[in-house]
């Protein structure tokens, strides 16, 4: 050890000495310095400095997408609609170029541009529902997504479908996103889904009147008539509009005259069996569109601006209640309906004036392969005017 370094520890002793309080105290300290001060270079100070090095040059573990800090949703929610929009904005682009004949083939030139946008307007939604799988709102922006693509992606409708069921069983207070999903629902004519999607939103939103409406509606094209009438009824003390007040009223006297012809067993079974829900089901890996898929120019449009979905507005084919008019001057009048079979019950009361005729079912045909079902509805003697009725069918 060096002498200066001895002297000075010398030095420091005979000055502790004078303060023998503290003596007992420093000693510990002093010779833990001298032993660390000794035994170091026996250790190797090369060997303590390369250790630290090794240490620091180390590479560092690597942080994986799933253990990165997620972004606000936020941020998300805004890329991918930003995303979606500029898709539109550039198909709509497109369209007019092709319209004002500019001899721009937009198939070509920027379909691939337009797929890539709604592609990674997909992954935002996406990233979304995976960084915060509780909040609906991701869900509910996918769902926008693909239901305006639709018409190029053959998943796309049942991917939107499962995608607003989960937004709605996430949200305890939107009926919005149980009413999104009943419109899809019945777009692709499963009704079922649609009767307990519209049923959920009107638990939430009881006194929403286009809600309720809707409901009765849908529940009318099912032949569920007992409930049609109860949710006319709740309807009626919320509109202030007596058009629509007169309007509902002539269907709730449509109404009791078939339930007068029908047992209500009836009814109630055809309920049970036609509000049954489906589990949700989402894909583990969102389907993607493909450029070299598509042949031809690409319209888009944002979901949320189009107009809701009206019941009245889908085909008789496959509903069990409808309304149909008897043309003046004519005898019969036959209603395409796949419903129909050889043991349907068809009850029949007309709406307007049929100057004491009866309505009758001369004629069933069910449908059998690609011909459609159908029936015919016959009256004595023809009128000088329309006569409008409404039938119900029970199998």
């Amino acid at each position: 050890m060096p002498a200066t370094v001895l002297d000075v520890l010398k030095w420091i002793l005979m000055k502790l000495m004078k303060f023998k309080k503290f003596l007992l105290f420093s000693l510990p300290v002093l010779g833990g310095i001298s032993f660390a001060w000794l035994a170091l270079p026996k250790l190797g100070r090369g060997e303590a400095k390369k250790n630290f090095q090794e240490r620091s040059l180390a590479p560092k573990k690597e942080i994986s997408l799933t253990e990165e800090v997620a972004k606000p949703i936020s941020y998300y929610l805004l890329s991918s609609q930003t995303l979606f929009s500029k898709a539109i904005e550039l198909a709509s682009q497109n369209n007019q170029k092709t319209d004002n004949n500019q001899g721009v083939n937009p198939k070509e030139s920027d379909n691939a541009r337009i797929v890539q946008l709604i592609n990674e307007a997909i992954g935002q939604a996406t990233e979304a529902v995976l960084h915060y799988p509780t909040d609906p709102r991701g869900y509910a922006q996918r769902a926008k997504i693909y239901q305006a693509i639709e018409k190029y992606l053959p998943e796309a409708t049942k991917v939107a479908l499962a995608d607003w069921e989960k937004a709605a069983s996430l949200s305890s207070n939107d009926p919005q996103y149980f009413k999104s999903a009943s419109d899809l629902a019945l777009k692709i004519n499963d009704f079922q889904k649609a009767l307990f999607c519209l049923e959920k939103a009107s638990e939430v939103a009881p006194t929403e009147a286009q809600i309720l409406f809707d409901l009765a509606q849908l529940e009318n094209k099912l032949g569920l008539l007992t409930e049609a009438k109860k949710d006319y009824q709740r309807v009626l003390g919320l509109v202030v509009s007596r058009e629509q007040k007169e309007l509902i009223e002539k269907e709730l006297k449509a109404i009791d005259s078939l339930l007068a012809q029908s047992p209500k067993s009836v009814i109630k079974e055809s309920l049970e069996t036609t509000s049954k829900k489906e589990a949700i089901s989402l894909p583990d890996n969102p389907p993607k569109l493909e450029a070299k898929n598509l042949t031809n120019r690409i319209f888009l449009a944002d979901p949320s601006e189009k107009k809701d979905l009206l019941i009245e507005d889908f085909a008789d084919s496959n509903a069990f209640s409808g309304i149909g008019v008897l043309p003046g001057g004519t005898t019969k009048i036959t209603i395409m309906n796949n419903i129909i079979n050889n043991n349907s019950q068809v009850y029949l009361t007309p709406i307007g004036d049929s100057q004491n005729q009866i309505l009758r079912v001369s004629q069933k045909k069910p449908a059998s392969g690609n011909q459609p079902g159908s029936f015919t509805v016959t009256i004595p003697q023809a009128l000088n005017h329309d006569l409008e009725f409404k039938w119900w069918i029970i199998n």
